[in-house]
């Protein structure tokens, strides 16, 4: 059975009350593990959590994948396409809208499958 990790998606910047989204540097080719954030999680603000319900058939669309702490290979990736993509798309303006982020400073998006 394939396994669908946790990853950081992307990383929220915050500014002068200004939010704007951006994937870390390495995507698509790098697979960016919890293990990854937790390493330097001292340069970050406390990560916005998203839990999805469970992985679906696109997150194991992947090829060619490596986890960019541990370089071996990953077999799916969570939240990727449309709604990976509606995230990037919506989620830093809904935050900002709603007001939620504390002061300035870098917001990983961490994404984890309920199962």
């Amino acid at each position: 059975m394939k396994r669908c990790n946790d990853e950081v998606i992307a990383v929220i910047k915050v500014s002068h009350s200004k939010a704007k989204i951006r994937r870390p540097k390495s995507y698509p080719d790098k697979f960016l593990g919890i293990d990854s954030y937790l390493a330097h999680q001292s340069r970050y603000q406390r990560p916005v959590l998203i839990v999805t319900e469970s992985p679906h058939i696109e997150e194991f669309n992947v090829r060619n994948l490596r986890d960019f702490y541990s370089n071996t290979i990953v077999e799916a990736r969570p939240v990727n396409g449309v709604t990976g993509m509606n995230i990037l798309l919506h989620l830093a303006g809904l935050l900002e809208a709603a007001n939620v982020f504390p002061c300035d400073g870098y917001y990983p998006v961490i994404v984890m499958n309920a199962l």
